[in-house]
């Protein structure tokens, strides 16, 4: 007789992933997401009318965004994934809803950043419905734009950073909590030129993913992917 609250899990257990899509303007993150299993997209931004997918009305509010998320957690059916799109726009949906329910002007009203606090709870309802969602066996992917952030570490100079564009306490929480953290760009080529200490980037027209860390770019993955890849729809199958 075994005891199931002592059960031992050996080896790889297949499940559900969780992945953040983030990068350039117009390269295609939403296209790409609508070719993940079965897809549902949650239409936040209102720019994806031409993407062939099924989709909610372009959701104008916080409670809107979170009464879907309610109805999809216990009324899934055949949809295997379900996609946000976009993550920065919803952030100003939950800013706004503070600002309302707190009667401030504005997020920054609040002292000692007491307002971004206050929407990182929010962001904790999303990731909690990601978690018990992948339990279903379902998908879920986050679709951003990106920002460019100058650090300053102390061990060394400054440089620039993709980041994920939402507050940085609210994207650390995300990116701990998801499985992927991708990054979409055009590849680009740079050379010198004839003038002295002058070079121009071109691109290839190549659309990457960079799936692993690096100073220049926030991205992971509990995967075994490449530091790039392809931006192609067969990343989904390789996400589990």
């Amino acid at each position: 007789m075994t005891n199931d609250e002592f059960t031992v899990l050996h080896g790889v257990q297949k499940r559900a992933f969780s992945a953040i899509l983030y990068g350039n303007a117009g390269i295609g993150k939403t296209t790409l997401a609508a070719r993940a299993p079965a897809p549902i997209l949650i239409d936040i931004e209102g720019g994806c009318a031409r993407v062939d997918v099924d989709k909610t009305p372009t959701l104008g509010t916080w409670p809107d965004v979170r009464k879907w998320m309610k109805h999809l957690h216990g009324n899934i059916g055949n949809y295997k994934t379900v996609i946000f799109d976009t993550i920065d726009v919803l952030e100003t949906y939950m800013h706004d809803h503070i600002c309302k329910t707190e009667g401030k002007a504005s997020i920054e009203k609040f002292g000692y950043g007491a307002g971004y606090k206050m929407a990182v709870d929010l962001w904790r309802l999303l990731t909690r419905f990601q978690r018990e969602m992948n339990d279903k066996g379902v998908n879920v992917i986050l679709i951003a734009h990106e920002q460019i952030k100058h650090i300053d570490p102390p061990t060394s100079e400054g440089f620039d950073r993709y980041q994920i564009k939402i507050n940085h306490n609210s994207a650390n929480l995300l990116v701990g909590a998801v499985d992927a953290v991708l990054f979409a760009h055009w590849d680009t080529i740079v050379k010198d030129t004839d003038r002295d200490n002058v070079k121009r980037a071109i691109g290839t027209g190549k659309r990457l993913l960079a799936c692993v860390e690096t100073p220049a770019i926030t991205a992971k993955n509990r995967y075994d992917l490449k530091p790039i890849e392809k931006m192609e729809a067969s990343i989904w199958e390789r996400l589990s």
